[in-house]
């Protein structure tokens, strides 16, 4: 019985490629090497999409429940009136929620986490002008991540559509 050089697989009799990682039993030592080398960059990159996912989701689940928390101690302090109190605790648990599926669905949750962010900051800013300066570098240190987030997730995607063998 042969087995693949690379994954250990066992090698059907009359296969010119790995039916688990696609390596060609045919090819030259170079066209293995090679082979081997695409394998470690798709696993590096799956791996940095993997680490940006997890950062959104941690940050979306931060953003999400310290605003709830601020909101119902603006609304507990009558700091704010019920509708804005409604808008932005609503705002506050659907970023939260985007937090918790970011996991199953990255590219939808992360973008729709990054459009509720961002209704967050334009509502505070609309409720007082003045927070619009307020810790702009973190708003947009957050908004960096997540977009890159985005971006990543994408890449993730299309690299898993392009490359069935990829085992994530």
């Amino acid at each position: 019985m042969q087995y693949c050089e690379f994954c250990k697989t066992k090698r059907e009799p009359g296969v010119s490629e790995c039916q688990n990682c696609g390596l060609p039993f045919e090819g030259s030592e170079e066209e293995k090497s090679n082979h081997i080398s695409g394998i470690f960059r798709a696993n590096e990159k799956l791996q940095e999409a993997s680490n940006a996912m997890q950062r959104a989701k941690w940050i979306l689940f931060a953003i999400g429940l310290i605003t709830l928390i601020f909101q119902f101690h603006s609304f507990y302090q009558q700091k704010v009136e019920i509708g804005d109190f409604v808008i932005m605790a609503g705002l506050s648990i659907l970023i939260t929620i985007c937090g918790f599926t970011t996991t199953d669905y990255p590219i939808p949750s992360v973008t729709l986490g990054t459009i509720f962010v961002i209704g967050i900051y334009a509502y505070s800013i609309y409720l007082e002008p003045r927070n619009m300066l307020n810790g702009i570098i973190w708003k947009v240190l957050i908004l960096s991540v997540l977009v890159y987030a985005i971006k990543t997730a994408n890449d993730f995607e299309k690299m898993l559509k392009n490359n069935p063998k990829i085992n994530y």
